[in-house]
C-alpha cells in the first residue's frame, strides 16, 4: 500500500464558533438578526426556534447551519467549497450582523474547524493506511496476546499558547448510518443501512484570547486559518 498523503483527502466539513459574554440583547433581537440575514441568504429555512438558541439550515448539496445562541455563534457546512470561500462569505456577514445587532463588544474565543476524508472498502484498509503515515509504530509480532489487524487507529494532539491553539485527530473509524421508515411507510420505502470505513482528519484552529469586534475580519482569518491547516496537516503527515 503507497503512503497516505493530504492530497488523498478530500473536504467533508467545515464549523465556524464564535464564543462571547451573555448577550442577553438575544431575546430582545433576534428576530432583527435573522430578518437581515434572511435578506441575503433566502434559501434558508428555520428548523429550532427558542428563547435562547436558534437555527436556520439550508439543504442540498452544500448543505449549511447557522445558529445563534446567547453566549455563541456558529456556522456549519457539509462539503463545503474547496477552498472555504463562500464560507467565509456567509460566516463575515452572519457574525458582523450578529455582532452589530446585540451590540457584542469583544470575543472570547474564535475557532474554524475542518475535516478530510479518505474512504476505503473496510476497516482493515482504513486501518493499514493511517499506519502507513509512521505516525504509529505498530509491532509485526504479536502484541497483548493478539496477532489480528489493527482496527481504528487514533492519533490526537493539543498545543496552545497564549493566545492560539490547535488540537489535530487522526483517525481510522467505521460510520454505520440506519434509516428505519416510521409507521406505515415500510410498504413504501425500505429500510436502508449505510456503512463508511474511512480516514478522517479533524483539525480545531482557534484563538482563545479576547479580541475585540471590530478588529475581526472574519473572511480574511477564515482564509489564512484554512491555509495555516492544510500547510500544517502536511507537516503532520510527513509530507
Amino acid at each position: 500500500m503507497s503512503r497516505l498523503s493530504f492530497d488523498d483527502f478530500a473536504l467533508h466539513q467545515a464549523a465556524f464558533e464564535v464564543r462571547f459574554d451573555d448577550a442577553f440583547l438575544v431575546w430582545d433581537r433576534s428576530g432583527s438578526v435573522w430578518k437581515q440575514v434572511i435578506a441575503i441568504y433566502k434559501d434558508l429555512k428555520a428548523t429550532h426556534v427558542e428563547p435562547s438558541k436558534v437555527l436556520f439550515e439550508r439543504r442540498g448539496d452544500h448543505e449549511l447551519q447557522l445558529g445563534l445562541e446567547t453566549r455563541r455563534l456558529g456556522v456549519a457546512g457539509m462539503r463545503p467549497d474547496s477552498r472555504l470561500a463562500e464560507f467565509g462569505r456567509v460566516v463575515s456577514q452572519f457574525a458582523e450582523i450578529a455582532a452589530r445587532t446585540l451590540e457584542i463588544e469583544t470575543f472570547s474565543r474564535v475557532g474554524l474547524r475542518v475535516g478530510f476524508a479518505k474512504e476505503f472498502d473496510d476497516r482493515v484498509a482504513a486501518a493499514d493506511a493511517l499506519l502507513t503515515t509512521g505516525i504509529v509504530n505498530l509491532p509485526s509480532e504479536q502484541v497483548f496476546g493478539l496477532a489480528s489487524p489493527a482496527i481504528e487507529p487514533e492519533i490526537s494532539l493539543r498545543k496552545e499558547d497564549d493566545n492560539n491553539g490547535f488540537s489535530l485527530r487522526l483517525k481510522a473509524e467505521t460510520t454505520r448510518l440506519e434509516f428505519t421508515p416510521t409507521f406505515g411507510l415500510p410498504s413504501l420505502v425500505k429500510t436502508d443501512t449505510v456503512v463508511q470505513n474511512r480516514v478522517y482528519l479533524d483539525v480545531d484552529y482557534y484563538i482563545h484570547a479576547p479580541v475585540e469586534a471590530t478588529k475581526m475580519y472574519f473572511e480574511d482569518w477564515i482564509v489564512q486559518s484554512f491555509h495555516i491547516i492544510r500547510r500544517d496537516s502536511r507537516k503532520f503527515l510527513g509530507d
